[in-house]
């Protein structure tokens, strides 16, 4: 089955699950350089069912990501400045922008350190990029 990676990276995606190693390529069609999801075949059921609980994996649809494609390249620049930071060894994953205000957790406040909560998910921090970018595009407008 075609499983597609939710998070927008440049390139390919590695996952490594039960020592098999899954390299989740660029939707087709997108271009070189480009932020984009990634999809990758797999048939390991076990593994088709641990990354649909991530909630950051879905079946691909070629329709549904063309679209979204679409859709995100419209709004690439609303969410330029922005990133994930993720350290696996502290166990965080935070939203870093600019120098001003460079962190910020689930609750919303920015900080000039990694104090405070942080996201469970590189999912969750994307979506608060999205909401904090509508944000200051409506701010902007008034």
């Amino acid at each position: 089955m075609l499983i597609e990676c939710l998070i927008r990276r440049e390139g390919p995606t590695t996952v490594i699950l039960e020592n098999t190693k899954y390299i989740f390529m660029p939707i087709p069609g997108s271009k070189e350089g480009t932020m984009t999801t990634s999809v990758c075949e797999i048939t390991t059921e076990r593994h088709i069912e641990h990354l649909f609980a991530t909630g950051q994996y879905r079946k691909y649809n070629q329709e549904t990501a063309m679209a979204e494609a679409k859709e995100w390249a419209s709004r690439k620049s609303k969410l330029t400045g922005y990133a994930i930071e993720k350290y696996l060894d502290s166990g965080y994953i935070a939203v870093k922008e600019g120098a001003s205000h460079p962190y910020a957790g689930p609750d919303g406040v920015w900080r000039k350190d990694r104090t405070g909560s942080f996201f469970k998910t590189e999912i969750e921090a994307y979506n608060f990029i999205r909401e904090e970018a509508d944000f200051e595009e409506k701010k902007k407008a008034k």
